[in-house]
């Protein structure tokens, strides 16, 4: 007896008929099939970032602190060498267009020397006005824990990359002395021992009246031009300053921070430095910054 055909097989033969239906199939089974695929990555991705470990620390905000003598300078602010020049070559056009064509030779705003170290750092800081003796810049530091587990923060330190005396002519100086009261202090490097080894300078160092008024890194380097001797820094130099109740620092907490670097006076006037915050899982250092102190 002939068995009668099902719904099973009408919709096999409705498909063996309909090769649109079919194809519509297998693109659905291959779509779903690579959306699963899709997301299988995407899932293992995050699975990676969350292992990967980041920043220790973040440096949120590096400025100076309120009410002191150093400024904040823009990367595009006029430099001062050519626009000396500038105006000593006065209406003189044949002069105009050779400082023109060594334009690009300038890259550095104001007073700042290196070249080099002026396309590759984060800001310019300058002292405001000639001072006979440097005052101790102080900064604003925000440092933040990006990390959901906590760090100990032990330390800090300050890394001087570049150091360079340059001579300017610049007219009279002032004298201003201004007192600072800061959360942390790092004293700079001494002077370098090579120089103290010249006992003249030695004497200098240790005559009476520099206990009101330091000698200078400037006025070591004048005596040694004087001499036909060079300044020279063995870079790079770090100064550090513990903290005496280290700080625990929750996972996604900031921490605020005011740094002097203290009797400034020892560096040169043109110092390329960068902060680092030292922890318990290790140091972390931030961006470098340019420090000018004429």
């Amino acid at each position: 007896m002939a068995r009668g055909r099902t719904l099973y097989d009408r919709t096999v033969d409705r498909l063996k008929n309909n090769k649109i239906v079919v194809a519509g199939l297998i693109a659905l089974a291959v779509l779903g099939g690579l959306a699963t695929l899709a997301g299988n990555i995407r899932d293992l991705l995050i699975s990676v970032r969350r292992d990967t470990p980041g920043p220790l620390l973040e440096y949120s905000r590096i400025i100076l602190a309120a009410d002191q003598r150093w400024d904040s300078i823009p990367r595009d602010a006029p430099n001062y060498f050519y626009g000396q020049l500038k105006t000593l070559a006065g209406d003189d056009a044949a002069k105009l267009r050779a400082l023109e064509a060594k334009r690009r030779d300038y890259v550095c705003p104001w007073m700042f020397a290196s070249e080099e170290w002026c396309t590759k750092v984060e800001g310019f800081f300058s002292q405001q006005g000639l001072q006979n003796v440097a005052i101790d810049p102080r900064f604003d530091v925000l440092v933040v824990n990006p990390g959901d587990r906590p760090l100990i923060l032990q330390g800090l330190a300050v890394e001087i990359v570049y150091a360079e005396h340059v001579t300017v002519s610049l007219g009279d100086w002032e004298t201003t002395r201004i007192p600072v009261d800061a959360s942390y202090q790092i004293p700079m490097p001494p002077l370098p021992t090579a120089w103290l080894a010249d006992e003249e300078i030695a004497d200098l160092v240790k005559s009476p009246q520099n206990d009101e008024t330091p000698l200078t890194a400037g006025d070591i380097c004048q005596w040694r031009s004087m001499v036909g001797k060079e300044c020279r820094w063995d870079v790079p130099l770090m100064a550090r300053t513990a903290i005496r109740d280290p700080i625990y620092l929750n996972g996604h907490a900031p921490y605020r921070f005011e740094l002097v670097l203290r009797d400034y006076h020892r560096l040169p006037n043109n110092v390329v430095i960068r902060f680092v915050v030292e922890t318990n899982k290790g140091p972390v250092s931030s961006r470098y910054y340019y420090l000018l102190a004429m």
